[in-house]
């Protein structure tokens, strides 16, 4: 096995020597795997697990790590994101906090890092559960590479990406494109059809392209840079339901790296992202829905999201006294938000939002390490600054008699205006220590405090769909989640066989959820829920046979609310196990692998805001999702190779519920719905590189 560095801490680590869990996914991994995008990968790593990962709105981090989940409605990652290093967590639309993970295409993806649990303070202080950064392809050792791939697929799925790369002196350069075409996406939920007939499934469109660079200074030093850009059009004009939604994504990096003397280097971080959505016409077509059982002629909503920019700089020294590595550093981050929701095709403006956030950080990291024994304290100085303004708190009923709807009609419009400002602040310490026990097993320990205050969407919103109500500025508290864990890991038969045990408890204090109001019916708010979680890790990988790997991983996880109206109840979407077993053989020029993902009960809450019930669970059951590729390699001549690979995902065809709610139609005979993930999907692939 090659050799593999984690560029999460401060200074680039062997994995092997990582105080905490780690696990790397490669280029290769990804090449003969059937993964298609980030969220694909995600499935095959223990603790994990993002069930979102198909269709128009597979960017949308609905993820949870350890127990720690992503809200009542999957709004909320417990995770921060980095591209090449740079933080690209932020808040966008209805979603509190996202970081679009389809702006880079697979083949572009040199590695995916997944660090676990109380990390390093280096990264941002809203790594609840964890840190995962994608880095992109950056060194080539040819003046000029590339790559092409074509896919077609069941569910009119096309794929079409391609990039070239290369270098020049000490310059190296990538440049990629990339066009998606797919209705693998399934927009119906169990028995709304009895309710309102055929929904209707769409589209999806999605172009991606953008290109990086990075120079070799000659004091042994890098200048990196990157430019990345998404569209992605939703078309399902033939829904009853959903609307047509177009959504668009830049991201800009530039980073510095190097040495100032001979045990001091530094490294500086500058990005900027912006992101916009807007939904061009009402739900529906104009159609009333009964989506408010009380009110029968109740008009769906439409938003303009955004634009939503983040700005971000950060700088860090890394100094070096023997083998021990003192590492200080400051960072910013500002982030303003706005959006817009309109009703009866954009003639009623029912409300709006503008938000801005101040992050002023400073962080103290050590490694220090004694024979065997290595020890990584760290402590973080966060302080946050929100400002907010947002129609209301007065409404009033607008009548709206359009055209494809019933007379009666009408639209509650906030009116009036809201404004605000709050300051937080934490001190965050963390600990991890490793204990070479040997040359082949390492024990460690880890524990730590991470916190995150409210952002302006949080504090400063309403709820479009329903009556409104208010989270202002005093109502919220800011998220602490405190963590432990203790393992273990090995390798044996000259890394012919790993096995990883990891076992895990977190208190969370306060998770802001957007979340049904108990006390006010048809009213959904942010607040304030606490929850514990604790679990078993498992991953164990071996060489069966000559390019023949065996490997498993899983996850044993409870987790549950503490206090509250929720008291007692189970988080939603969080399986109680979780099993990804796999067989992958390589040899010559041919690759194979097949992957089956065992996911374990899981409980889904009840939607209390319809008809005023209180909240309830009902228990989904497992699932197995079976996923396989087989890819074939054939050389034309030294410089170009083709390639072909037929791969599937979901070949049991199962239908599973994505989103952690449902509610229960009394009116219709106690019909629950909730959204429905792809079924089977069959995929071509056809290429070459040179």
């Amino acid at each position: 096995m090659e050799e593999m560095t984690v560029t999460t801490s401060p200074t680039d680590t062997k994995v092997e020597d990582m105080p905490v869990r780690t696990v790397v996914m490669t280029a290769q991994d990804i090449q003969d795997g059937a993964y298609r995008n980030a969220f694909d990968v995600f499935q095959s790593i223990e603790g994990l697990y993002a069930p979102l990962g198909e269709g128009a709105k597979q960017s949308f981090p609905t993820m949870t790590i350890r127990g720690l989940g992503s809200g009542y409605f999957g709004r909320n990652t417990p995770v921060i994101f980095l591209l090449n290093g740079h933080n690209i967590t932020g808040t966008w639309g209805a979603y509190f906090s996202f970081a679009d993970l389809q702006l880079i295409p697979a083949s572009v993806i040199e590695r995916v890092e997944v660090v676990k649990g109380p990390y390093s303070s280096i990264y941002g202080s809203g790594a609840l559960g964890g840190v995962i950064n994608i880095v992109t392809k950056q060194r080539f050792d040819k003046e000029i590479s590339g790559h092409f791939e074509a896919s077609v697929g069941s569910e009119s799925f096309g794929n079409y990406e391609g990039y070239l790369g290369g270098n020049y002196k000490n310059f190296n350069w990538i440049a990629w494109g990339d066009y998606y075409q797919g209705d693998d996406r399934k927009y119906y939920r169990q028995d709304w059809q009895e309710v309102y007939g055929e929904l209707g499934e769409g589209t999806t469109d999605m172009n991606k392209f953008g290109g990086s660079g990075q120079l070799d200074l000659p004091n042994g030093g890098i200048i990196q840079f990157l430019v990345a850009h998404e569209e992605r059009d939703k078309t399902l004009s033939e829904s009853r339901f959903y609307g047509d939604e177009h959504f668009k994504t830049t991201v800009y990096q530039l980073k510095y790296e190097g040495p100032l003397t001979k045990n001091l280097a530094t490294k500086v971080y500058f990005n900027y992202n912006e992101s916009e959505d807007w939904e061009p016409g009402d739900w529906g077509n104009g159609v009333s829905i009964p989506m408010r059982l009380d009110d029968p002629h109740y008009i769906a909503s439409v938003g303009d999201y955004g634009p939503s920019k983040v700005w971000g700089a950060k700088a860090l020294v890394n100094w070096k006294i023997g083998q021990h590595v003192i590492t200080p550093g400051v960072e910013w981050r500002r982030q303003t938000t706005e959006y817009k929701t309109w009703a009866g095709n954009r003639e009623i403006l029912k409300g709006w939002h503008d938000g801005e956030q101040d992050i002023y950080s400073a962080f103290l990291e050590g490694q220090f390490v004694w024979g065997r024994f290595e020890l990584t304290p760290s402590l973080r100085f966060d302080y946050w600054r929100t400002k907010g303004d947002v129609s209301g708190p007065d409404s009033e009923v607008v009548p709206w008699d359009g055209p494809g709807t019933a007379a009666g009609n009408s639209v509650t419009v906030l009116t009036g205006s809201m404004s605000g400002s709050t300051n937080e602040s934490s001190l965050d310490p963390k600990i991890r220590a490793a204990y070479f026990l040997n040359q082949n097993v390492k024990l460690r320990a880890a524990a730590g405090q991470t916190f995150r205050a409210p952002t302006a969407l949080e504090l400063y919103n309403y709820d479009y769909s329903t009556v409104q109500d208010y989270a202002a500025s005093g109502d919220l508290d800011p998220e602490r989640v405190t963590s432990f864990e203790v393992g273990a890991d090995t390798e044996w038969l000259n890394n012919r066989l790993l096995v990883s045990g990891t076992v895990f408890y977190s208190i969370a204090k306060d998770r802001i959820e957007y979340a049904p109001d108990p006390e006010k019916q048809n009213t959904k708010r942010f607040q304030n829920l606490d929850s514990n979680a604790y679990g078993l890790e498992l991953a164990f990988r071996a060489l069966l046979h000559q390019g023949l790997w065996f490997s498993t991983a899983a996850a044993f996880t409870n987790s549950e609310y503490d206090g509250g109206s929720f008291d007692g109840l189970d988080v939603p979407l969080i399986p109680n196990y979780k099993i990804y077993t796999a067989l992958d053989y390589r040899y010559r020029r041919f690759s194979a692998h097949v992957g089956a993902d065992f996911i374990g009960e899981r409980t889904i809450l009840n939607d209390p805001t319809v008809e005023g019930l209180a909240p309830t669970t009902v228990k989904d059951d497992g699932y197995v999702l079976v996923d396989a590729a087989l890819r074939y390699d054939y050389p034309i001549n030294q410089r170009l190779t083709a390639f072909v690979k037929l791969w599937g995902k979901n070949l049991l065809d199962q239908d599973y519920m994505v989103d952690g709610f449902f509610v229960y139609l009394e009116p219709y005979g106690g019909a629950n719905f909730a959204p429905i993930a792809q079924g089977r999907t069959v995929y071509l692939t056809v290429g070459f590189d040179f």
